[in-house]
């Protein structure tokens, strides 16, 4: 669309406020709802966004790409298992302005002052910067779309990312902001070069792009920014399964009832070095304990396959020694997992609650997912909690500031249930709020929190946003 056109339809829309009258409005009312203050605030965040990139590359032709990032109501650590998962995307996106270049040069720019201006050229091979730079996100979607359509079919951009406050998904609180830069690039290179992919399948691409970083996770992020529906959750069975010939995954719109806020509640503790090699461990106790559990279940490729009914305790220790597991397991699959000589034979590793609660959350996620569609929200609370009990006392997935975070919470008379959002071991927590009652629950429990632990914590209230695209 024409840089002019644009800057003239958001310039109306903040003078009318009339958002019927043109495709554009009815497209930001779609992304953002009916709120005349959230409305108003958006436009001039888009007017902000388009005016800069008018001062840096001129007047062209240009879109506007937006992606969300995501929080997840129930489902953790049951992705790698294959299970079952039930996110939401938050109506906190990423935003870029962009436009087409005649080479292959990737120029941009961020509206965040702690984001420094980066170029690169676009090819098979695009070297990474250091660990944890921002321009990182945006080469992986890049490369990825160089190696499955050729640099002769894709043309360099200049971008401008809105990244400040209070529009933008909150970083390093285990929401997907990382996900949502790469996703919202990935959106505007296949838009500016008429590339199209069916969602799942670009869903599915974004995720395999963000190994270029270096992390090899999965889907749930990408699912959820990509697909997921206003006012709606999304559920996710992370089990591959082939349809016509194309392997994809199932998915499912969850309906969300008004009169209820979620609240992200981040507790600024950001993961120590330690959590990642909590989770790994965490990964190698669950696949021990699917090992044992395979000699009396031998249909059972993943936890996912064992019932939620079925005895743990006649299978399982509830914990073991390196030297123990060893007389246990196959050899084989003993030196496949103990690989890396991380562990000494007098290690301890716990196997029936790890083990307990992947298999007791994969039924939560079944559950709840049934309890919304009928609109029962205080069991639904009531099912979160539960959840985060799991994670804590079983998964050993909490710390001192989430349990004080998500006690505080659950005292409030307006919280429906709570729990640890994300992997873990710091971040933030989800709670279902009544709306009447949202605000105070925000003022209140920021300042239990500060006086507990003396950090300002990041409490915001949200629903479930729209997935990602472009505004045309």
């Amino acid at each position: 669309m024409n840089f002019i056109d644009y800057l003239q339809e958001f310039q109306r829309l903040e003078q009318t406020g009339n958002f019927t009258a043109s495709k554009i409005g009815r497209g930001f009312q779609a992304i953002y709802g009916n709120d005349r203050q959230v409305l108003n605030s958006q436009v001039h965040r888009y007017l902000e966004l388009i005016n800069t990139y008018k001062t840096l590359y001129g007047e062209e032709e240009v879109i506007l790409a937006r992606a969300p990032g995501r929080v997840d109501l129930m489902g953790s650590h049951t992705d790698y298992h294959q299970g079952y998962v039930l996110p939401m995307a938050l109506d906190k996106d990423t935003v870029m302005a962009a436009g087409k270049r005649n080479d292959q040069k990737v120029v941009l720019h961020n509206t965040g002052t702690d984001f420094t201006a980066q170029e690169f050229v676009l090819g098979q091979d695009i070297p990474r910067s250091e660990q944890g730079c921002w321009e990182n996100y945006v080469k992986a979607a890049a490369q990825a779309l160089v190696r499955s359509y050729g640099t002769e079919r894709i043309c360099g951009m200049n971008a401008v990312v809105d990244g400040h406050s209070p529009f933008k998904v909150p970083l390093a609180a285990g929401l997907s902001s990382s996900s949502a830069l790469l996703i919202s690039v990935a959106v505007a290179l296949t838009e500016l070069n008429d590339m199209t992919m069916e969602p799942k399948q670009f869903a599915c691409f974004c995720g395999e792009a963000e190994w270029y970083v270096g992390t090899r996770g999965g889907f749930m992020d990408h699912f959820t920014s990509i697909l997921n529906r206003k006012a709606h959750a999304l559920f996710l069975d992370c089990r591959p399964v082939n349809i016509s010939g194309e392997e994809t995954f199932l998915t499912e719109d969850i309906p969300l009832p008004e009169g209820y806020d979620v609240a992200i509640c981040n507790t600024n503790v950001k993961k120590e070095k330690s959590a990642s090699s909590e989770y790994n461990t965490r990964v190698l106790e669950t696949k021990i304990g699917l090992e044992l559990l395979k000699s009396h279940f031998p249909e059972a490729q993943y936890l996912r396959d064992i019932l939620a009914n079925v005895p743990l305790q006649k299978f399982l220790p509830e914990k073991a020694s390196v030297n123990e597991l060893q007389k246990l397991l196959n050899q084989q699959k003993y030196e496949e997992l103990f690989q890396d000589g991380k562990f000494s034979y007098a290690d301890e590793l716990t196997i029936l609650p790890r083990c307990r609660h992947v298999i007791a959350e994969n039924a939560r996620v079944l559950e709840g997912c049934e309890l919304l569609k009928a609109g029962a929200m205080n069991a639904f609370g009531a099912l979160m909690t539960e959840s985060y009990v799991s994670i804590r006392d079983d998964f050993g997935a909490s710390c001192p500031e989430l349990d004080l975070m998500i006690k505080s919470a659950l005292r409030f008379p307006g919280t429906l249930g709570a729990r640890i959002a994300g992997a873990g071991w710091g971040g933030c927590a989800v709670a279902i709020v009544e709306a009447s009652a949202s605000s105070a629950f925000q003022t209140q429990i920021a300042k239990e929190y500060y006086q507990n632990t003396g950090i300002h914590a990041g409490i915001f209230l949200c629903q479930p946003g729209q997935g990602a695209g472009v505004l045309s």
